[in-house]
């Protein structure tokens, strides 16, 4: 056994590997997820004390403050907004308080590796190891693009989960089909056991992550694609059992609405099943995850842009070719289009999608997986004649054996194909801590000014001691207060004095490797602002605080001289 799938056992280790890694928490929004967790489930022990779980309790607990209100900001504390990942905290904050940050890798780990297993599976089924082996390859790149503890990683899961539970539902109806005959036991509990599991899933999904619409759209193309299928067959003249035809259509149609319908169970009702269509109304602050993927791979590297495109080249290649002989064959566009629905939808839709939004690529690169070596797996039956011919010439190996390997020379340059081993580990990468701690030793006070990125560690170390001015949520704060107050402090001196003495900050507490336009201009003029002292700095973080006699002592003790500072590198 395991010499015949120890191909596929290294592929998966090797996966893994990625995401064996120290958590960068500075600006990771891990830490506001384990508070959300925490104050969840101190909020529900607290009412559990109080009264018998009944309607009244439900209605309470979807009112609590953490899931419908700004809970961790004094900038704006009322703004109004679900939260709608709230279950992904939970069980972050379980883990993280009977594991630590170590459970919290793991679990990391084992979510993203079980997402690339289904997909592997999916594809073995359709292409054997050898291909799915080379599938996984080409689509690591894509999948691994980001490995940060967040609720994605559940997502991801769920979503390669669904999609080879589906792959099992189609292959019950067709086995039925051939068959004719009625199934054992074990096959007829299969549908309402995978039904009531989907379900389950679906739940959990929901309150969990945004990308939990996938669940029903997975079903949805299914129903579709059983409906043309069935349309061919007729058109077709071809013998077929019409009552387990209708049996399929109609139980797509049903689970399809099913999972549609369980997504109402959420605190916040069909206002949070139809939050993924409203996300954006109000997102007054660009963020790097939803860029697209041009955007991001220019902030990398040329090479990786490289890299991607090849990636995208093999696989369009790989479609063409392993569906040519077909539609040779038939002369017939519909026949093709109607044949390879789903696979034209998944590749179309998450495509598609990964080019206005770079954190689709690893649900595209899931679904990449199947397929492709599927599509490698018919070109290889399709031309094997003429591989082989191909592969037994010198003149082509002397010539194709510089491409190859410029193009593995290529992707390991663009360090996509290479785990991070500089940060192979597990729990919090070393010292992330020291400057929450040095907030606390010096007894520095609020209101803090902080930058974006730096919300989920704020809310982690000093909530409920300190609120955060920002935190990583552009939902959760209005358009203006991010154009006219966030922004607008940082690139102009009169709107920093203005909001400044709006909230009358005490200290600035900012992640100085801040990559946004004003972020470094902003950092030159607080170091020579007499108004301000640096008084902290690491790796990661600056924090000032403001020169009045309350900060008198702690600058006495603490003050750094500006000539630590690269000011010509700051301006």
């Amino acid at each position: 056994m395991i010499k015949k799938y120890w191909p596929l056992i290294v592929l998966i280790i090797y996966f893994a590997l990625f995401y064996f890694n120290f958590i960068s928490f500075v600006t990771a929004d891990l830490g506001r997820h384990i508070v959300n967790g925490r104050e969840i489930l101190i909020k529900v022990v607290e009412a559990n004390t109080k009264t018998r779980i009944d309607v009244n309790w439900v209605q309470r607990f979807s009112e609590m403050q953490v899931l419908t209100r700004n809970y961790y900001s004094y900038s704006q504390p009322d703004f109004a907004f679900p939260n709608h990942h709230w279950l992904f905290g939970v069980i972050v904050y379980l883990i993280e308080h009977s594991f630590g940050f170590s459970g919290l890798t793991l679990m990391n780990l084992s979510f993203y590796t079980g997402a690339f297993i289904f997909a592997l599976l999916l594809a073995k089924k359709k292409a054997g190891i050898k291909f799915t082996v080379i599938a996984g390859l080409i689509a690591i790149p894509l999948i691994t693009a980001r490995t940060e503890v967040r609720p994605e990683s559940l997502s991801l899961l769920m979503f390669s989960g669904f999609l080879f539970c589906f792959d099992l539902i189609k292959e019950y109806f067709d086995q039925k089909r051939k068959s004719n005959q009625n199934t054992k036991l074990s096959k007829k509990i299969f549908l309402p056991v995978i039904t009531a599991l989907l379900l389950i899933n679906q739940i959990v999904w929901t309150n969990s992550h945004l990308f939990f619409i996938f669940g029903p759209f997975i079903s949805g193309m299914f129903l579709i694609d059983t409906l043309l299928k069935n349309i061919l067959a007729k058109k077709k003249g071809k013998l077929i059992d019409n009552a387990i035809f209708s049996n399929q259509i109609m139980f797509f149609f049903l689970l399809t609405l099913s999972l549609f319908t369980v997504t109402i169970i959420n605190p916040h009702g069909i206002d949070g099943s139809l939050n993924p269509f409203h996300i954006f109304d109000n997102y007054g602050y660009k963020v790097a995850e939803n860029q697209s993927t041009w955007f991001m791979i220019d902030i990398k590297n040329q090479i990786a842009k490289h890299s991607y495109f090849i990636i995208v080249a093999i696989v369009g290649l790989a479609s063409f070719l392993g569906t040519s002989r077909t539609e040779k064959t038939t002369g017939k566009i519909r026949k093709f289009f109607l044949d390879n629905f789903l696979s034209l939808t998944w590749l179309l839709t998450f495509g598609i999608m990964t080019q206005f939004i770079n954190r689709i690529s690893s649900f595209y690169g899931i679904v990449l997986i199947p397929i492709l070596a599927q599509n490698l797996s018919l070109i290889y039956t399709n031309h094997h004649l003429k591989l082989n011919k191909l592969f037994n010439n010198t003149v082509f190996i002397m010539f194709s054996s510089p491409i190859v390997i410029g193009v593995i020379i290529l992707m390991i340059s663009s360090k996509l194909m290479i785990p991070k081993i500089n940060n192979f580990g597990l729990g919090l990468t070393p010292e992330m801590n020291n400057s929450a701690d040095f907030f606390t030793k010096a007894k520095l006070s609020g209101p803090i000014f902080n930058n974006y990125d730096l919300g989920g560690y704020l809310v982690y170390y000093l909530f409920p001691e300190q609120k955060v001015f920002v935190d990583n949520r552009p939902e959760s704060y209005s358009e203006d207060f991010f154009k006219n107050e966030y922004i607008a402090a940082q690139e102009n001196e009169e709107a920093w004095k203005t909001v400044s003495e709006k909230y009358n900050f005490e200290t600035i507490y900012y992640f100085r490797l801040d990559q946004t336009d004003w972020a470094q201009s902003f950092l030159y003029r607080r170091v020579v602002d007499p108004n301000w002292t640096p008084v902290y700095v690491d790796s990661y973080i600056l924090i000032f605080v403001k020169n009045n006699e309350r900060n008198k002592d702690i600058i006495k003790k603490y003050e750094l001289p500006k000539e630590i500072f690269s000011l010509t590198e700051l301006k």
